[in-house]
């Protein structure tokens, strides 16, 4: 009578033993998923970074705007200033360095959950899309993009 005998169980060269493929862990397994928590304070952080890093020109394109309303009346309205180097040489001289982040504490408390909760809309719905892995993969998540933003 014939005996079914499992791969391992034999003693052959490593080279001539039937090996299994190990498949990847579905996605809500992997090591380095992150929770919901994680998601929103990594969307909302990243979030908070980038408006403060473009706090500046956020600060002189305001100047810009709103320069012709406050300037006195009678007078015609001048420009802040001609061009973009000129505006902040006119803050840096006359409120110093941190006056090209007034205002980014109150930016980023706006910033910061908005961000975050993009992040991690974006994060749920790319995974709910992409549970399969397939050739329409990437469409797919050109949808959750397009469904976050």
């Amino acid at each position: 009578m014939l005996k079914l005998v499992n791969s391992d169980e034999v003693d052959s060269p490593p080279l001539l033993r039937r090996t299994s493929v190990r498949r990847p862990p579905p996605p809500s397994q992997t090591p380095d998923d992150l929770t919901w928590l994680k998601q929103l304070f990594c969307g909302g952080t990243a979030g908070a970074v980038a408006k403060t890093v473009t706090a500046p020109l956020s600060r002189v394109a305001m100047l810009f705007q709103v320069h012709s309303f406050v300037s006195t009346k009678g007078q015609q309205n001048p420009d802040y200033a001609h061009n973009l180097r000129a505006a902040f040489q006119k803050v840096h001289q006359r409120e110093g360095s941190l006056a090209f982040w007034k205002g980014n504490g109150t930016s980023c408390l706006h910033r910061f959950p908005y961000s975050a909760i993009n992040f991690a809309t974006y994060e749920f719905a790319y995974k709910t899309m992409t549970g399969v892995v397939d050739d329409r993969a990437e469409k797919r998540a050109e949808a959750s993009g397009g469904e976050v933003g």
